[in-house]
């Protein structure tokens, strides 16, 4: 977790200096929503979207981030070692759920600017120019959706929605994955 904070401190001070001004600012702006399978819209209300500096501070955080998942996954594997199966599959998925939180605040606390939906699912943001993700999660019943989605700010300002045809699926963000995933 050290190694997270060393990375965060640097891609911190990298940020600080790309926001003195030097940069020309840009704006992107969206809705963040769902379409179900029966055609129904589900707003991404009252969420976050986080625009996230592209670059391998980013990377070497998710990395070390990674390393201690699987240290815990191997510790908690071997903890339920001879136990009851069901004691063993609820504290599997207990960390299943933990490290997928984690993933998701790691990727909050490395954004720029962060924007609320608010009641219409409409985010609004402004940062200097440069590359990005903007990565945004939504709960839809027992299930949380999670965008990662590249873009560039490159002076016009630009309208990206993250919906169905954006939405990151089948674990992308996972660890046994490249990240950042296409």
């Amino acid at each position: 977790m050290t190694r997270i904070i060393q990375v965060w401190s640097l891609l911190t001070a990298v940020t600080v200096l790309s926001f003195s001004g030097l940069s020309a600012q840009s704006r992107i702006e969206g809705d963040l929503y769902l379409l179900s399978s029966s055609g129904e819209v589900k707003p991404g209300a009252a969420n976050e979207v986080a625009l996230i500096p592209r670059g391998p501070a980013v990377v070497e955080a998710w990395r070390a981030m990674c390393e201690d998942q699987e240290a815990e996954s191997e510790r908690v594997n071997s903890a339920i070692e001879g136990r009851d199966p069901r004691e063993g599959l609820a504290m599997l998925l207990a960390m299943v759920g933990l490290q997928r939180d984690e993933k998701f605040e790691l990727l909050r606390s490395l954004s720029t600017v962060r924007s609320g939906t608010g009641m219409a699912a409409h985010y609004e943001i402004e940062a200097p120019q440069g590359d990005y993700w903007l990565f945004a999660t939504m709960p839809l019943g027992d299930v949380v959706h999670s965008w990662l989605h590249a873009v560039t700010l490159s002076g016009a300002a630009q309208r990206v929605d993250l919906d169905n045809g954006n939405v990151s699926t089948g674990g992308q963000l996972a660890c046994d994955k490249p990240f950042p995933p296409n």
